[in-house]
């Protein structure tokens, strides 16, 4: 089984492909980048010890993140972000480039 996360305008999309086939889909909504990047680690179904075993990143650290206690540096998410597989695709909310 796997799941991916997409990170959008309106929050977070996760596909789930189960092994009979069927395929689930969920949003949720998201208020901020940090709550988006945390609900795409929760996603991913991996423990904060897991994580911080693949990434090398204290669990504590990861545990403060995820609890809303503290931030995290970028060095330690993109550690995280390789881990979890995420892909952040950027885009303006429907708005013209100036100039263009």
């Amino acid at each position: 089984m796997g799941v991916e996360a997409w990170i959008g305008h309106y929050g977070i999309f996760n596909l789930t492909s189960r092994k009979d086939g069927c395929i689930l889909t969920t949003m949720h909504k998201a208020t901020s980048f940090s709550d988006e990047i945390k609900q795409a680690i929760r996603a991913s179904g991996k423990t904060a010890y897991r994580l911080a075993k693949l990434s090398g990143i204290d669990k504590s650290v990861i545990g403060r993140f995820l609890a809303g206690k503290t931030g995290m540096q970028t060095e330690n998410l993109d550690k995280l972000a390789f881990v979890i597989d995420l892909h952040v695709a950027i885009g303006a909310k429907g708005k013209k480039p100036k100039g263009k």
